[in-house]
């Protein structure tokens, strides 16, 4: 596996991760 390219995917994922935490904990 290529780290390099695997890790800016991870981070972005992250991101969304967070991003509907927030909408879901939202009301």
């Amino acid at each position: 596996m290529q780290w390099s390219r695997f890790k800016p995917n991870l981070i972005s994922l992250k991101l969304q991760w967070n991003r509907l935490k927030i909408q879901i904990s939202s009301p």
